[in-house]
């Protein structure tokens, strides 16, 4: 048995089940989660809960027992004084694997069955040999509400690009848009520059948790869908009607980055931000497809 560790919002949760069932799929071995975090989110952080049973997924989560067994001393500190000591080799755990940076990290493939894995693991390349399997767990259950069939069809039928702008806990959240930060404009304008030269008839949707915000702001002149969130509390359709689209423009957001690659379109084009953190120098080379574009 692998436990793996859940945090933050639907993006975040799919990347670390998708690292997690690659994992256990790699060590043959058995996959629980640990959804501890939504019980203890700390006052700087964007609150959260559990959102993958939108999936029908049989996930199976460890008690606490579990955890402490493979945890050991871990079990017992507060998360930040755990990563803390880890970070400085204070405290050995061979069964208790902590993320050590943002990019691919290839020693995850030396861990053995009986490990306890925390961290966010965005990078594609952690489940690239599995991504079948991972676009079934998401995708193959998942039915659409009846009031967004008919978008479904509608983008279907055209040259449709999605177009994603976080803004929501990015800007309300110090914390949040310090470590993060927003696309500017720019970015979008030249993302849809090159989308009006490469599609013909391009018809963008527009997805946002702030419509009204780029309705405002955002100046376009194409044929433009603006999708509101006709789902209350159902995040995973807008990522789904962004996956069915030909083509994606993505914010710095896992949300629209599960969008993109969830598509299945063989000539998408994909554009993402180079810059993906408000500290420029993170290393995300691996979190963006190496067919996608970085603007």
């Amino acid at each position: 048995m692998i436990i793996v560790k859940l945090n933050g919002g639907l993006g975040n949760q799919m990347l670390q089940y998708a690292f997690g069932r690659a994992m256990s799929l790699f060590l043959k071995t058995e996959l629980k989660f640990d959804i501890s975090w939504f019980d203890t989110i700390l006052e700087q952080e964007t609150p959260r809960h559990y959102e993958l049973e939108c999936f029908g997924l049989a996930a199976q989560f460890a008690t606490k027992d579990e955890i402490k067994k493979i945890k050991g001393l871990q079990a017992l500190l507060s998360k930040r004084v755990s990563r803390i000591l880890k970070k400085m080799n204070l405290l050995e755990n061979k069964s208790y694997f902590l993320e050590k940076f943002y990019h691919y990290d290839p020693s995850t493939q030396l861990c053995s069955d009986n490990t306890y894995f925390e961290g966010y693991w965005q990078s594609y390349r952690y489940f690239e040999s599995y991504q079948s399997q991972i676009k079934d767990d998401f995708l193959g259950k998942y039915k659409l509400e009846e009031n967004n069939l008919a978008l479904s069809q509608e983008i279907q039928s055209c040259n449709a690009v999605s177009l994603h702008v976080r803004r929501g806990d990015y800007v309300t959240n110090k914390n949040a848009t310090d470590y993060h930060g927003v696309s500017p404009l720019d970015y979008y304008y030249q993302a849809i520059g090159q989308i009006i030269q490469e599609v013909q008839s391009p018809v963008l949707y527009i997805f946002s948790d702030d419509i009204a915000w780029v309705k405002e702001h955002l100046e376009v002149s194409l044929n433009v869908v603006y999708v509101e969130n006709r789902a209350e509390n159902k995040p995973f359709e807008d990522i789904y009607l962004m996956h069915l689209c030909k083509h994606n423009i993505i914010a710095n957001s896992s949300f629209s980055w599960w969008g993109a690659y969830l598509n299945n379109y063989e000539q998408k084009i994909v554009i993402a931000p180079k810059k993906w953190f408000g500290d420029s120098s993170i290393n995300t080379d691996d979190l963006i497809p190496t067919n996608w574009r970085r603007i």
